[in-house]
């Protein structure tokens, strides 16, 4: 056995701060790309003139925002909630996030409703989820979220 495998061998087991730094600033990076995909929203946007600009109003016009079913459990609800909207926009997927807010316009939930429109027509959108019975009793309205 030569020198130079002894010191091969013996660098194997150590651990090197500038490798363990650079895949530390690797995986924050990658990191960071994926949380900034994934948090941008999916709204329907219209072309303008070949110009990717996002047309003048909202893509989605709300009409209605109502809860049609809720079934009251111990401590959790089960609710189904529906909104009425109209496509503005030219895709034909479409997402809306809805604000369920307190008397004081604190927001309490959220919901993210997802579906096909044709563009130019009006749909009813419907979703589903679970909320602490005592959170629900306080939301006075919902309003789309701006």
């Amino acid at each position: 056995m030569s020198l130079s495998d002894n010191r091969l061998s013996a660098s194997r087991g150590k651990i090197h701060p500038a490798a363990t730094a650079f895949r530390l600033i690797i995986f924050l990076a990658f990191a960071g790309i994926f949380t900034a995909i994934a948090a941008s929203p999916a709204f329907a946007e219209a072309e303008i003139d070949g110009d990717s600009e996002v047309a003048a109003g909202p893509p989605l016009q709300v009409h209605s925002i109502e809860p049609v079913y809720v079934e009251r459990g111990e401590t959790n609800y089960m609710v189904t909630l529906r909104v009425h909207v109209t496509n503005n926009g030219d895709n034909e997927n479409v997402s809306i996030d809805m604000a369920g807010k307190d008397d004081a316009g604190f927001i309490l939930q959220n919901v993210r409703f997802t579906g096909t429109v044709a563009p130019g027509k009006s749909r009813m959108l419907m979703e589903q989820f679970q909320i602490r019975g005592e959170t629900y009793e306080k939301i006075s309205v919902w309003e789309p979220r701006q």
